[in-house]
This record gives structure tokens, sequence and C-alpha cells, in this order.
């Protein structure tokens, strides 16, 4: 199988999370006032946006998918292996495109990620997205492309069929 590497947009991302934390603050300065759900977006941003301009805008390849599966970087959980993989699809939250593998033993990918990570894929669950999501908006290929190449390497795996 071929080597396929996808990389973040970082300009874009960065472009994404400072342009939304700056418009909340510039909305604090000109009203003078603002809702509590202002204020708890405002101390979120605060913790979110440096955490997020540091871990996810890390340089070179996030996502790849090569004979042995399927590594995306951020999620810390190492290689998903073909045989792994019991459905890939696209998931939708708000219109924004995810790439959700459905696994046959899920509980031991669960096992190899961080608290964080963990806790994410909890918020993911109401909205359909089970056990591995791989965030593709801000990747240099679309949600599409990467799933058809995911679905290869599955169809591969599976001796040709599916």
């Amino acid at each position: 199988m071929e080597v396929y590497e996808y990389s973040v947009d970082t300009a874009g991302l960065r472009r994404g999370l400072l342009l939304g934390f700056g418009a909340l603050a510039l909305y604090l300065v000109v009203t003078k006032e603002m809702p509590p759900e202002g204020w708890l977006l405002l101390a979120a941003g605060v913790v979110v946006v440096p955490y997020r301009l540091m871990r996810g805008m890390a340089k070179g390849v996030a996502v790849r998918i090569d004979a042995e599966g399927v590594c995306d970087r951020r999620l810390k959980v190492g290689v998903v292996r073909w045989e792994d993989i019991k459905r890939p699809y696209i998931g939708k939250t708000q219109g924004v495109p995810f790439l959700c593998l459905e696994l046959r033993d899920p509980a031991a990918y669960r096992a190899r990620m961080p608290a964080s990570e963990r806790l994410a894929f909890a918020l993911y669950r109401p909205f359909g997205m089970k056990h591995v999501v791989i965030g593709t908006s801000h990747l240099d290929a679309d949600a599409e492309t990467i799933l058809a190449r995911v679905r290869e390497g599955c169809a591969r795996a599976r001796g040709g069929a599916g």
C-alpha cells in the first residue's frame, strides 16, 4: 500500500483560534458587559488558545496512512491497525467533518489514550462518533479523500473485499 501523510495547516488553525478569541475580547471591550456564557468562553479561551497553539501546531506529519494502519500523532494512541478497524466513516458536528474509526476492541485503544483524549472522545459520543475520532478540518486534505484512503487500507486488510 502506498504511504499517505497529512499535515496540519498551522496558519489556518492559528488564524481561526486567534480570530475567535480576539472577537470575544473585542466584544467585551466595546460593550463593557458580557453575558455569563461570554465570560465562560473568555476564561476557557485564556486556557485553550495557548494550549492549542502549542499542542496543535506540531510541525510535520499529523496523520499517516500506510500498510500497517492509521496513525494520528495528535491522539497519542499509536497506529490503529487495519484489522482493528470495524468501520470508518465521516462524522460531523456543527458542519465540521471528522474521520471516525469504529473499532473491534475499543477498550484496547482507549487504555492507550491520555486522560485528556478519553474525555474529548466522551464528548464526541452524543454526536454519533465512536472510538477514534480524527479531526480533519485543518489537515491538508479533505475528509472524503482521507476516508477513501482508509477504506482502501481496510479493504486490502480484508483481502480485497469491502
